[in-house]
């Protein structure tokens, strides 16, 4: 009765001071030391004390940690036996105030005196380092030279995020390394915080640029860490990402095997090999190898299928517009090797073998294209570049600026040589206006250099010029010259089919928003037509034309030209309007005789 009556006296009042220290002590490690303002002895859950400060042994310092309860369960036969007792320890509501400090060597000769520690730990309710542990449960053990702790399960949480984390981990006190295998089911963000506080600065910039929706990663793979700050660290492991983003580009999923070589701070190497990934229908088999020391991306594989601007997001290369304007049609494949350099950008050397279905810029189009993207210091080659177009080729090369070198230059980010041949009028035609070809016939050949700012409004800003010429087409019949053929078949009936038959040339230089001709030529059988002025990109016209007998370069037609001279003059024009809808107004025609010819309406 007298026992039964202490136990209880205990369990409501608390242990007396001597015998709290007492069992306190023993319940302590060989390096930490427990103290506590009130412990009770509960016959059920054991010793609980409250609230608990934990000192490191040996080291002037506070306290370790401080918790709000520590519940010590103690196995009575191994107290009686001077075995260590303690077989559960549960702690709630726990926050770190110190790190455990390295010890001082002791004297020579002094071994010290150590007994094995091997409890079950669990942790509940707990903030460390900005994270949220919800639960933790291992078992430790405290060994002579560290500690390990096994078949550890913990939760973690941070801003509305959630993962689990479990494996084995071991401390090395005399190496002054952590190391273990692990096992991770969560949103790289939560680790942020941690790898803020060792220093990882470059791991803490990789784990912001993912983007997790509703399914964890998974991550299962060994580490080692010296725990010195800056000490080196090494992580290998298998990572499984799906349907979410990696610098805002939507991933479908990504298989990888992770290497991290860090040495503290931002150097770094992160290899990835192989990365299988897939994107919406495309797939993508590579190496990727990010050296944050030298600040370079290196890469080497194949892709298929893949937008092109989601890789270069990825990586972080070309995003300066290039893929707004250019965009790619699958079937896609791209073969990818070389390095680009972020930090010294005239180091960068990669090449990108291309070969796609369909590419588009604006409305043109080219098919069963293949060319190649080169990066060679602060330029992008595109070389080689060869395709159909509208039955017929089209061959370029040039080369894009970077960023920095846009604003550096004032030349404007591009510059391109595109070269068409045989490219059929009708199918031109139908591209660049109604969807519809009109029964236009002939083919088209240019000859251009063009370059500017590649950006969302790049027509304003691009310079270049060019040859144009059209053989054996239907000039006339466009819409644009319905204002002359109207004029034409009134003052001369019989026109309106020789009209049709027609070659056109013309020499140009686009700039200020324009294109601007002074050799502007059309040839038809019967007529032909000179002219100069500008097509204003947002559809405008100014152009002055006019219309002779006969094709301009023949003996015969520059004979009956003089002749005809002062009756020609009737025949010169100002166009004006859109090209949606142009207006023709002849220069030298009195209102009357528009009148009689029914051009002009009565006022």
């Amino acid at each position: 009765m007298c026992a039964l009556a202490v136990l209880i006296y205990m369990h409501v009042v608390g242990v007396p001071e001597k015998l709290a220290n007492y069992l306190l002590s023993e319940a302590s490690t060989p390096n930490l030391a427990i103290e506590a303002d009130s412990v009770r002895i509960d016959l059920i859950r054991g010793i609980i004390a409250k609230p608990v400060r934990i000192y490191q042994k040996r080291v002037v310092a506070p306290p370790v940690m401080v918790a709000d309860t520590v519940q010590i369960m103690i196995n009575p036969f191994l107290l009686i036996l001077k075995k260590q007792p303690v077989q559960h320890v549960r702690i709630v509501g726990v926050e770190f105030k110190n790190s455990i400090q390295k010890e001082h060597s002791r004297k020579q000769g002094d071994k010290g005196v150590h007994e094995d520690v091997e409890f079950k730990l669990e942790v509940v309710d707990t903030i460390w380092r900005d994270v949220r542990i919800n639960s933790f449960i291992g078992t430790l053990k405290v060994l002579e030279n560290g500690w390990s702790i096994e078949d550890f399960t913990t939760v973690l949480a941070g801003d509305e995020m959630t993962g689990r984390v479990w494996g084995d981990v071991l401390y090395n006190k005399t190496k002054r390394v952590v190391s273990g295998a692990v096992n991770t089911k969560l949103d790289p963000n939560i680790l942020i915080p941690w790898f803020e506080v060792w220093n990882m600065k470059f791991l803490s910039m990789l784990m912001q640029r993912f983007e997790v929706n509703s399914i964890k990663p998974y991550c299962s793979g060994t580490f080692s860490k010296e725990i010195e700050k800056g000490g080196p660290l090494a992580i290998d492991c298998h990572i499984e990402f799906e349907d979410g983003l990696y610098r805002n580009v939507y991933l479908s999923k990504a298989v990888t095997e992770l290497k991290i070589v860090a040495g503290g701070g931002k150097k770094s190497v992160v290899t990835l090999d192989p990365l299988i990934a897939s994107c919406y229908d495309g797939t993508a088999n590579i190496k990727l190898v990010i050296d944050t020391g030298a600040q370079k991306v290196s890469f080497d594989g194949e892709l298929k299928d893949v937008d092109p601007k989601d890789v270069c997001g990825y990586i972080g290369i070309l995003t300066n517009g290039f893929f707004d304007v250019i965009k790619m049609e699958s079937p896609l494949i791209a073969n990818a090797s070389g390095a680009f350099n972020y930090g010294h950008r005239d180091k960068t050397d990669f090449t990108v073998a291309i070969e796609s279905k369909r590419i588009y810029a604006n409305k043109l189009y080219a098919e069963d294209v293949q060319f190649t993207l080169r990066g060679s210091g602060v330029t992008n080659y595109i070389e080689n570049f060869s395709g159909d177009m509208c039955n017929g080729k089209i061959v370029a090369d040039g080369y894009v600026f970077t960023a920095n070198n846009i604003v550096a230059t004032n030349k404007g980010g591009y510059k391109y040589n595109i070269n068409l041949t045989d490219v059929r009028f009708d199918e031109l035609i139908r591209i660049l206006g109604t969807g519809k070809s009109h029964g236009y016939s002939g083919r088209i050949a240019l000859n251009t250099e063009l370059y500017g700012v590649l950006n969302n409004d790049f027509l304003s800003t691009m310079e270049g010029s060019g040859h144009v010429s059209v053989d054996k087409g239907e000039v006339f019949s466009l819409p644009i010259f319905g204002g002359l053929s109207r004029f034409m078949t009134k003052a001369i009936p019989g026109l309106d089919f020789v009209l049709r038959q027609s070659d056109a040339s013309a020499d140009f230089v686009v700039g200020n928003g324009k294109v601007t001709t002074d050799k502007l030529h059309i040839d038809g059988d019967v007529l032909s037509l000179t002219g100069d002025g500008s097509y204003y990109f947002d559809k405008k016209l100014d152009f002055e034309i006019r219309v002779k007998l006969l094709k301009s370069h023949t003996f015969v037609a520059k004979v009956i030209g003089t002749i005809t001279y002062p009756i020609s003059k009737l025949f010169e024009f100002k166009v004006g309007g859109t090209l949606d809808e142009p207006e023709w107004r002849p220069v030298n025609f009195s209102s009357e005789i528009l009148k009689k010819l029914g051009l002009k309406k009565d006022d």
